[in-house]
């Protein structure tokens, strides 16, 4: 079975797709009529930088990171995450490829939850969903310990990891200014800067992921 075989790239490809069809199946339910409780915000998995209404929802801060609502933006993200996951798994195994994926989350949804509670243009309110800022991480991560590993790109040709890191960072950051997504766009950096931090470390023999890990192993043998 892949689940078991895969590898934790795989896995978080099969969870996060499994969540999505979940959010799909209840949302035709309610278009059929069933009177289902429901909550903004792709069933209360999505967060907000709203802090009031954060406060409501305290487990969006992990759950976010795994719920897709279009298809799209699933594709995108689980394309990726199989890649550069799956890269990165090779060179650092399960465990940190799980902690990586779920700090570059939690990294992501700090810097938006702070850029837009600080600085007031930013957009207010709505929700913010998505692996983007995981996923980010790890191509971050992948590409600062590999930066001269040729890939082929489609329509592109060979180019060097680390040049298609940058490109992606640097469409965030200027997709900041177009005022459209602006969580997501800060999402993405955050998770960007945690994946170039969390390798720099590593090759200072600085574990970042070392808290993120010991917690998972606490909560495997716990429950």
């Amino acid at each position: 079975m892949r689940w078991a075989t895969g590898g934790m790239a795989v896995r978080l490809v099969m969870f996060n797709i499994l969540v999505f069809l979940l959010l799909t199946t209840l949302r035709l339910l309610i278009g059929l009529g069933l009177p289902l409780p429901t909550l903004p915000g792709a069933f209360g998995l999505a967060t907000s930088a709203d802090l009031s209404v954060l406060a409501t929802r305290p487990w969006s801060a992990v759950t976010h990171m795994f719920a897709h609502t279009e298809v799209w933006h699933l594709a995108i993200n689980m394309l990726i995450l199989w890649w550069m996951g799956g890269m990165f798994r090779g060179y650092f195994g399960d465990r940190r490829t799980l902690s990586t994926y779920l700090m570059g989350g939690l990294s992501g949804f700090v810097l938006y939850v702070l850029a837009t509670n600080l600085v007031p243009s930013f957009p207010q309110g709505g929700y913010a969903l998505g692996a983007s800022s995981a996923v980010m991480a790890l191509m971050v991560a992948t590409a600062t310990y590999l930066p001269d590993t040729v890939i082929r790109l489609f329509l592109i040709g060979p180019v060097k990891l680390k040049w298609v890191a940058v490109a992606y960072v640097v469409l965030d950051y200027v997709a900041l200014s177009n005022g459209s997504n602006v969580g997501g766009h800060l999402g993405h950096i955050g998770g960007a800067a945690y994946g170039f931090f969390y390798m720099r470390g590593m090759q200072s023999n600085r574990d970042l992921g070392v808290p993120m890990e010991k917690l998972i192993d606490w909560l495997v043998t716990t429950f």
